[in-house]
């Protein structure tokens, strides 16, 4: 789960706070069901229509192989995000559900 909170209307930049927990699942898994837990704070920054980035503080909780053994990190981020466009009439509204042919 992740929220975005802009510092002003229409700006580029933005409050990030994030919260990811991963967990396992199959057959193999029964007493380890929990991998980590990811929390991130920082901030957000748009550079322009498709490129934008966020760094920040991220708190790592993991569990070990072992399984009753877990890890903390202290970990510093920085993460760029592409948002491409590939379609070949770029003005051509999808509706949900619509596929391109």
């Amino acid at each position: 789960m992740s929220v975005s909170i802009p510092f002003k209307q229409g700006g580029k930049t933005s409050f990030l706070v994030a919260n990811e927990i991963h967990l396992n699942f199959g057959k193999e898994v029964v007493f380890n069901t929990f991998d980590q837990n990811r929390f991130t704070v920082g901030i957000k920054q748009k550079l322009n229509k498709s490129w934008s980035f966020d760094c920040g503080y991220m708190l790592v909780y993991q569990q070990l192989p072992s399984g009753t053994d877990y890890n903390l990190n202290h970990t510093f981020r920085l993460f760029f995000y592409g948002n491409f466009d590939l379609r070949k009439n770029k003005g051509e509204q999808i509706k949900h559900g619509q596929t391109i042919d």
